[in-house]
């Protein structure tokens, strides 16, 4: 359930976002996506899940290149959750989340207990399951964020892709949000591949860390092997402390 990325090149508005990149995600892991604005990690993610045409290379996953799979057969396989994801006017959160099922249902059949178990559980996974029945847009935005999340849960996909999931939340659910991450994998062996900005939280939270600049790999690893005061200084061009946090046995970046 690896994600191979072989040799990539990704333009966008005639620049290159992505330079001839490869790597492995591992199946079964969360995979943290870290570097400077602009650096390609949205980009990386958006060509994973088979949305940005690849100018060269291909990326692989289950050993079947994505692109030659059909848009079902993605969704069926391959959630992302966007930046600054718009809902319809007056659409519910309900109804919202239930948009998760469209791959697993047939045309012009209703809901099945399936789809609205997976529904309410990934509600409720995410804390929204009392607002159900409210509009999306009458939301704050730290909510509506956690009704997007739901929505990707209940597509129940075995490669889970999440851009800067802690967008617009608290600290309290920023941290509910990555442990959440941490339990598609640990628990229902999904692979979780996410671009995050906190370097203390990749650190804490994805199994391996890939670090981009420029559209092309710095360094790949665990925690440890990549949250370094010389990759970090090559990435931000910034003079850091890396101490290790006593409590969970991983690097903890500070500010030198």
């Amino acid at each position: 359930m690896t994600v191979c990325i072989e040799n990539i090149q990704v333009s966008l508005g005639g620049r290159q976002i992505l330079n001839r990149l490869s790597l492995q995600l591992p199946g079964g892991r969360v995979s943290g996506l870290i570097g400077p604005n602009g650096c390609g990690k949205t980009t990386l993610l958006r060509s994973i899940a088979g949305l940005l045409p690849i100018g060269d290379g291909r990326i692989l996953w289950q050993g079947c290149p994505i692109g030659d799979m059909r848009p079902g057969e993605r969704a069926r396989h391959i959630a992302i959750l966007p930046q600054s994801a718009q809902a319809p006017e007056g659409m519910r959160v309900a109804e919202l989340v239930a948009r998760g099922r469209t791959p697993h249902q047939r045309v012009f059949r209703p809901m099945s207990r399936a789809d609205r178990d997976a529904v309410q559980r990934a509600m409720a996974d995410v804390g929204v399951d009392q607002l159900a029945g409210m509009p999306v847009a009458a939301l704050s935005g730290g909510q509506r964020q956690r009704v997007w999340i739901a929505m990707v849960l209940a597509q129940n996909t075995p490669l889970v892709l999440l851009d800067e999931p802690t967008t617009f939340l608290d600290l309290p659910h920023q941290v509910d949000v990555l442990q959440l991450a941490r339990r598609l994998s640990t628990e229902h062996g999904k692979t979780v591949v996410m671009v995050l900005h906190d370097l203390n939280f990749a650190a804490r939270y994805c199994d391996r860390i890939v670090a981009l600049k420029e559209g092309r790999l710095i360094a790949e690893g665990t925690p440890r092997e990549v949250l370094t005061e010389q990759t970090i200084a090559a990435m931000f061009a910034m003079t850091c402390r890396i101490q290790s946090d006593p409590r969970h046995n991983v690097p903890l970046v500070l500010p030198a």
